[in-house]
């Protein structure tokens, strides 16, 4: 993968900024960054999990659901991907359509 491809440096620029903040500040963000380059993972990949993770956190609290970034932080440290933690299933406009 080519870095141009991550999902960090395809985020916009806020996200980008934001995910960097909690990287250096936020307690959660910093413990699951710290387990995950324990467990071998790069820079780029950790990046890219906590994108995910920010991203999922903000589209559940748009449409009203509980900020749980806390917790979301939480399990990504404890060995979680971001996909097990926010399933395109369930959060897909195709798994919200109604049949």
């Amino acid at each position: 993968m080519r870095l141009s491809e991550t999902t960090f440096d395809n985020a916009p620029a806020p996200v980008q900024r934001t995910v960097g903040a909690m990287m250096r500040e936020q307690p959660s963000v910093i413990a699951a960054l710290s387990a995950m380059l324990k467990r071998g993972m790069t820079d780029q990949q950790c990046k890219d999990e906590i994108t995910r993770v920010v991203r999922g956190c903000l589209w559940e609290r748009q449409r009203g659901m509980p900020l749980r970034f806390d917790a979301a932080f939480e399990a990504l440290g404890k060995g979680r991907k971001a996909v097990e933690i926010f399933p395109d299933e369930l959060y897909s406009s195709e798994g919200s359509k109604q049949s």
